[in-house]
């Protein structure tokens, strides 16, 4: 048996398992309840004010302007 053959399942089951600890890692850190301190209350914060659609502001325009032929 070569030095390639003993070594590749090796390496795959240290792959596989760094992959399942970041995987568990990155589970974690999604699930994780969010305590109530850092929230601020609803009341507290304004909403913004939603914008739709397009806007042309002034570097779009300057954009345009150095764009043309």
């Amino acid at each position: 048996m070569s030095k390639h053959d003993q070594t590749t399942p090796n390496r795959r089951r240290f792959f596989g398992r760094v992959a399942t600890v970041f995987g568990a890692i990155g589970a974690a850190a999604v699930l994780r309840p969010q305590s109530g301190k850092d929230t601020a209350p609803a009341a507290e914060t304004p909403a913004p004010a939603e914008k739709r659609g397009y806007a042309e502001t002034a570097h779009v325009r300057k954009y345009y302007d150095k764009a043309r032929f």
